[in-house]
C-alpha cells in the first residue's frame, strides 16, 4: 500500500516537471530554428548585390533587408504560434511609461558610449581585443547602474503589439522608406537617422527582445528579481543569441571580441525590456545609443 502511494506521488510530481522540460526544449528548438532562418536570409541577401545597390541608390539604405530578414520572420512566427495572443495591448499610459523607461537609462548609456571616443583617441578598433575589453568594461559597469536608475520606477505590465499597433508600426516603416528615398540626395543624413533608429535598432530589438526573449520567458519564466526588475533565463539566452548573430554576421563574420561586448550591451537592452514590458523601450534605448555615431560619422 505504501509502495503504491509512493509510485502515485512520483507520477504526480514528475508529470508537471516533465511537461516543463518538454516546453523548454520546444522553445529552444523554435528559437534556434528562427535564428537559423534569419541568418540564412541575411546570407542570401549578401548574394544579391544588385538588390543592395538598387536600395542604396533609390532608397538611400538597405531597408528591405531589415524588413525581410529581421522584422518579418519574428512577426510571422509570433502570429503562427499565438505567442502574443493572451497578452493585452498597451494603454496610452503604459505606452508612455514604457517609452520613458527607454529614455531614462541614457543618462548612464551616453557616458558609457563615450568609450568609443576613447577608442578613437587610442586608435583602437572595436573589433580588436583591446577595444572590446574597454567596451565590455564600460557596458558591464553600465548594466547595474541602469538597473539602479530604473529601480524607483514601477515596472510596466507586459504588453504586445496586436493588429492596430502593428498597422501603425508598418505605416511608420514605409513612411520612413519614402522619406529617405525623397531626401537621399538633398539630405542623406535624414535617411541615415531613420535607418539607424527604425531598421537597425527597432528591427534588431523586435527579433532579440520582442521574439527571442519573450518566447524564452514564456517557457522558462521570470523567477529572479534584482533591484525591482523581474527576469529569467530568457534575458541571458537572448543576449547570447544577439552576440552570436553579430559573430556570424554575413557581412563581416567571426570577430569574437565584437560578439563579446555586444552580448554585454545586449543584457542592458534585455533589462530595459523586462522593466518596460516590451521590446519598444529597448528599441528606443538602442536607437538613441546609435544616434551619436550616425551624427558624427556622417551619412
Amino acid at each position: 500500500m505504501k509502495r503504491r502511494w509512493e509510485q502515485r506521488t512520483m507520477v504526480i510530481v514528475q508529470g508537471p516537471r516533465c511537461q516543463t522540460v518538454h516546453a523548454r526544449i520546444v522553445a529552444l528548438l523554435e528559437v534556434g530554428a528562427v535564428f537559423t532562418a534569419v541568418m540564412l536570409l541575411l546570407k542570401a541577401h549578401m548574394h544579391l548585390p544588385a538588390l543592395g545597390q538598387w536600395q542604396r541608390s533609390a532608397l538611400g539604405h538597405p531597408f528591405l533587408r531589415s524588413i525581410v530578414c529581421l522584422v518579418a520572420p519574428p512577426l510571422l512566427v509570433m502570429k503562427l504560434t499565438g505567442l502574443s495572443a493572451g497578452v493585452p495591448s498597451p494603454s496610452r499610459t503604459d505606452l508612455f511609461r514604457s517609452c520613458l523607461i527607454g529614455v531614462i537609462p541614457m543618462m548612464v548609456l551616453f557616458p558609457a558610449g563615450s568609450a568609443f571616443g576613447l577608442l578613437a583617441i587610442l586608435k583602437l578598433s572595436w573589433l580588436s581585443w583591446p577595444g572590446a575589453v574597454i567596451l565590455t568594461l564600460a557596458y558591464g559597469l553600465a548594466l547595474p547602474l541602469v538597473a539602479l536608475v530604473l529601480r524607483s520606477r514601477p515596472s510596466v505590465p507586459q504588453y504586445a503589439l496586436h493588429r492596430r499597433e502593428l498597422a501603425v508600426l508598418v505605416a511608420i516603416l514605409f513612411a520612413a522608406i519614402l522619406l529617405s528615398s525623397v531626401t537621399s540626395r538633398a539630405c542623406p543624413l535624414i535617411g541615415s537617422l531613420l535607418h539607424a533608429f527604425l531598421f537597425v535598432a527597432l528591427a534588431e530589438e523586435l527579433l532579440a527582445r520582442g521574439y527571442f526573449q519573450t518566447r524564452l520567458n514564456a517557457s522558462f519564466g521570470r523567477p529572479f528579481c534584482v533591484l525591482g526588475i523581474r527576469f529569467g533565463w530568457g534575458l541571458f539566452l537572448s543576449s547570447c543569441l544577439f552576440g552570436l548573430m553579430h559573430y556570424l554576421s554575413p557581412g563581416d563574420p567571426f570577430h569574437l571580441p565584437w560578439a563579446i561586448w555586444v552580448t554585454v550591451s545586449s543584457l542592458i537592452f534585455g533589462v530595459i525590456r523586462e522593466k518596460g514590458g516590451s521590446f519598444i523601450p529597448a528599441a528606443i534605448a538602442h536607437g538613441l545609443m546609435l544616434l551619436p555615431k550616425v551624427l558624427f560619422s556622417g551619412p
